[in-house]
């Protein structure tokens, strides 16, 4: 394994062990990690896993759009559930986001800060049994700014895959639709996903801030 690969490595299991990070990032972002080795084989990590041989293509899940040959894109379940897996994936990608400058990290940031907050602010109209009007519009201009917003610090497959993925399921106004006829407690803890979402952009925008 090069040495700057070993040393991201080094870093994730340090963050890991530190509980910077849970089991889930953890084993995506290695996955990811192994995938640019451009070797043969692949690594399989977490509940669910699997492996994929020299030049393989692992799906799980129901994907419809571009799959990056050697990275296993394994989201799947209801559109909260997708975002929610999605922004964990995004945020394990931008933890072996190679050096970049001053300006395109902080560009970085707020793109992921936005798309936290359009979900933090859906998730409290939604939680009042309400439809957060506009919030899919915010939500299809990241999808299709992504590419451009991020490639070079996820990889431009990387980055194609995710905005496939990412237009799946922008649909947060129908979130309603969806699923206002559960009793409020359940309600609540459905749209937690949008909070938990929220999270990882968030904490993939911190560890831009502090990457060196």
């Amino acid at each position: 394994m090069p040495q700057d690969l070993r040393k991201r490595l080094d870093q994730l299991k340090g963050a890991f062990d530190a509980g910077v990070i849970d089991q889930d990032t953890f084993s995506a972002a290695v996955a990811s990690l192994h995938a640019q080795l451009g070797g043969s084989g692949a690594l399989a990590l977490g509940q669910g896993a699997m492996t994929v041989g020299a030049q393989g293509v692992g799906i799980g899940g129901n994907n419809s759009g571009t799959i990056n040959t050697g990275v296993i894109l394994n989201i799947q379940g209801d559109d909260i559930e997708k975002n929610r897996d999605l922004a964990r994936v995004i945020y394990a990608a931008t933890l072996l986001a190679p050096p970049l400058d001053a300006l395109r990290k902080l560009h970085i940031e707020d793109y992921y800060n936005a798309i936290a907050q359009t979900l933090e602010d859906a998730g409290v109209i939604l939680r009042q049994r309400e439809i957060p009007h506009g919030k899919c519009g915010e939500m299809l201009s990241y999808a299709e700014n992504l590419p451009g917003d991020i490639a070079d610090a996820i990889g431009a497959d990387q980055a194609s895959a995710f905005a496939s993925k990412l237009m799946e399921a922008y649909h947060v106004e129908g979130f309603g639709h969806q699923f206002f006829h559960l009793p409020q407690p359940e309600l609540d803890a459905k749209f937690a996903g949008l909070d938990e979402a929220a999270g990882y952009f968030r904490a993939a925008a911190k560890s831009l801030r502090v990457k060196r």
